[in-house]
């Protein structure tokens, strides 16, 4: 069984959920009709196989802080569940470290460093005055290597808890991830993979 089928932390998600639903329901439906008037499908497959095969920085960049925007919205969910629970105490003190810890590593990880690498691909060509950056394939696969790992973190709390706090030190983790299901794995795979993503920005960067 999932762990957060029946959890606190999974019932505030939901209720998030339905409130953003329900708050922007028509606002977002007018957009997505505007969107797919504007755009029709050929388009938007045309988008997606040329953001899947660029190597272009700026292209990049702006995927990069694509991800990094989306990092925010999760990460501003488990801090709205931190308020939640430190306003209402109506989730259990696990589900509130799991989002503690999410938030931390999230916000760090996966907001703050994408959004700096997005306008470093956007910029830094621009600033020197060349077309792309020296790698530009390495560029993209840093890129596509995050991807995953962002995806790992985001459905980490669906398989443990991971109340380790962001700096996930031992022997919280350890035991964790001996203990209290796979989530705690997850997280630190995803953190590997994306120390690879970040090293491999460092070497087209440098």
């Amino acid at each position: 069984m999932l762990y957060l089928h029946d959890s606190g932390y999974s019932q505030s998600y939901i209720f998030l959920y339905i409130t953003f639903h329900t708050f922007y329901a028509n606002y977002l439906k007018t957009v997505s009709h505007y969107i797919l008037l504007s755009y029709p499908m050929s388009k938007v497959v045309k988008i997606l196989k040329h953001a899947l095969t660029t190597t272009n920085a700026s292209d990049i960049g702006i995927m990069y802080i694509v991800v990094g925007v989306i990092s925010l919205i999760i990460g501003s969910i488990d801090a709205a569940l931190i308020r939640d629970q430190l306003t209402f105490n109506n989730i259990s003190a696990v589900d509130y470290y799991t989002a503690v810890s999410l938030h931390g590593i999230i916000m760090i990880f996966f907001m703050v460093m994408p959004i700096s690498v997005g306008f470093a691909n956007y910029l830094v060509p621009r600033m020197i005055g060349a077309n792309d950056l020296y790698w530009p394939k390495i560029n993209a696969l840093s890129f596509w290597i995050l991807v995953p790992s962002v995806f790992l973190v985001f459905i980490a709390p669906l398989f443990g808890p991971i109340d380790t706090g962001w700096y996930m030190y031992a022997p919280l983790s350890t035991e964790l991830s001996v203990n209290g299901g796979f989530g705690v794995d997850l997280v630190e795979i995803g953190l590997m993979v994306a120390g690879v993503s970040s090293t491999l920005t460092g070497i087209t960067l440098s």
